[in-house]
């Protein structure tokens, strides 16, 4: 199991917040002013269900115990992952609740007991799926449609931070720099899908 000082008893996040503000400046060029994110213009639905696969195929098709999967795809995409959905509910960078000291730690502890005593990795991850999948749940029923429009800031929130202290423990769990593997994540993704680098010259 993870050290010590990955347990959310004992959790101080590395990433900060200057650094996660760099990164959605890199991510909202990347996805609205370049377009890369297909789902933008679509409403909040249309690109939270989409975000929700992908949650779930990570949750489900990735390996949280290998070191490079982690640190080039799983870590980085939930960093994207967070910044889009605070963006879709008007929370920025500074708002997502990834330094909070005490919910965090009750909500994983619960789910990796829950689970079979999973890392704490991927328990928050887990957390996040589920918190962005009952909201979505709660919105497709007419008899709770309303409620969940007006806790979505709330549950889409905790499921960014969540997805933030789930990156932040992987970083710390495999000593790497999260800004660093975000960038490198943005640059893999331009080269595989033919986005020109915003500081490139034509």
């Amino acid at each position: 199991m993870l050290a010590s000082i990955l347990r959310p008893h004992y959790y101080v996040p590395m990433f900060t917040s200057a650094q996660l503000e760099i990164c959605n400046q890199q991510l909202n060029t990347f996805d609205v002013v370049q377009g890369a994110w297909e789902q933008e213009s679509n409403g909040f639905e249309a690109n939270a269900h989409h975000v929700l696969t992908h949650l779930v195929r990570t949750l489900v098709g990735k390996d949280f115990n290998n070191a490079d999967i982690v640190r080039s795809d799983i870590a980085p995409d939930s960093v994207q992952y967070a910044l889009r959905l605070g963006r879709w509910i008007g929370l920025a960078p500074a708002d997502l609740p990834f330094k909070d000291e005490v919910a965090p730690r009750v909500m994983i502890r619960g789910v990796a007991t829950r689970l079979g005593s999973l890392p704490w990795p991927t328990a928050a991850f887990a957390e996040a799926t589920r918190n962005l999948a009952h909201n979505l749940h709660e919105f497709g029923h007419a008899s709770t449609n309303e409620q969940a429009r007006l806790d979505r800031k709330e549950h889409i929130g905790a499921c960014a931070g969540m997805l933030l202290i789930s990156a932040d423990f992987q970083s710390n769990q495999y000593d790497f720099d999260l800004a660093q593997a975000f960038t490198e994540r943005l640059d893999y993704l331009r080269n595989r899908f033919g986005i020109r680098h915003p500081q490139t010259r034509d």
